[in-house]
């Protein structure tokens, strides 16, 4: 009956978060176009098309990512209390690195997801170096309180080094 006829329309929206963008954009085309559904149809394609593919995929591998990580650490470290310690970090650097999204005045996409990913392998190497430190004094018979101080103290250089390293 009709002939089909793509148009496309290219956006270069920079600083705007495309999700927010497509659901006014949707929004605005069901109420105020009028056109017949069985004769035209709207698709969004592109960016947002591989954006939505790749949410949809981090979506179900990062908590297996995270138990793996979990199981592993728990293997490690032969406790519950620690491998639960260290991974209480990726919720921290989460918040730190939508903050400094938010300062920088830039969006999440898929490219800060993957450093999202980094900045988590970054806390729970420091995390696992932290721990491993502590459990190194308290074995040698420095008790608890004092572990965490002289730990805190002594591997603040390493730490710093690797999430600057990361940074950068």
């Amino acid at each position: 009956l009709y002939d089909v006829v793509p148009v496309g329309v290219p956006l270069n929206l920079p600083g705007v978060d495309l999700s927010t963008f497509l659901a006014d954009a949707h929004e605005r085309i069901a109420s105020k176009v009028k056109y017949d559904p069985l004769a035209n149809e709207v698709v969004w394609g592109g960016q947002f098309e591989n954006q939505a593919r790749a949410q949809s995929r981090l979506a179900v591998i990062l908590p297996l990512v995270l138990a793996l990580i979990f199981l592993l650490l728990y293997g490690a470290f032969g406790t519950l209390r620690h491998a639960a310690l260290i991974l209480v970090s990726v919720p921290l650097a989460l918040l730190g690195g939508l903050g400094a999204l938010q300062v920088r005045g830039m969006t999440l996409n898929v490219s800060s997801a993957v450093g999202f990913i980094a900045l988590f392998g970054v806390a729970v190497e420091n995390g696992v170096i932290m721990v491993s430190s502590l459990n190194q004094k308290v074995d040698t018979g420095i008790p608890l309180g004092d572990a965490v101080f002289e730990g805190a103290k002594e591997r603040l250089r390493p730490v710093l080094m690797t999430a600057t390293v990361a940074t950068l």
